[in-house]
């Protein structure tokens, strides 16, 4: 029995298209981007700025609405069902702050009642 090397050696970083194309689909597929979780290596590729970066998350944020809705629907029918008038359910976004603002982050809530606190407490 011979066995023989089949050359597929590729030197100098040639995987790294193939790499940032593989991170790329499964980014899209979590419907995350990519600069979001830092996952393409290297200086080459396009960063974002801060505040791209900020716009994104919160893009990313407003995507899992429709799944907190669902989450909800159960709740909202218990709180239906027992008769309870004060009580909301509630999954406040955490909203990435500017540096005027002298905090990292907030919380906001959907909920026009209850108070916005802070995420960084």
């Amino acid at each position: 029995m011979v066995i023989n090397k089949i050359e597929t050696d590729k030197e100098g970083g040639d995987w790294a298209t193939d790499i940032v194309e593989a991170i790329n689909m499964m980014c899209f597929t979590m419907r995350v981007h990519s600069n979001l979780v830092g996952s393409v290596p290297g200086k080459s590729q396009t960063n974002n700025s801060g505040s791209d970066k900020r716009e994104l998350y919160t893009i990313a944020q407003a995507l899992q609405k429709p799944y907190h809705d669902l989450l909800f629907s159960v709740h909202r029918l218990i709180i239906r069902f027992n008769k309870w008038t004060a009580v909301k359910p509630d999954c406040p976004f955490i909203q990435l702050t500017t540096l005027d603002e002298n905090k990292d982050a907030k919380q906001v809530s959907l909920n026009k009642s209850k108070d916005n606190g802070n995420a960084d407490k």
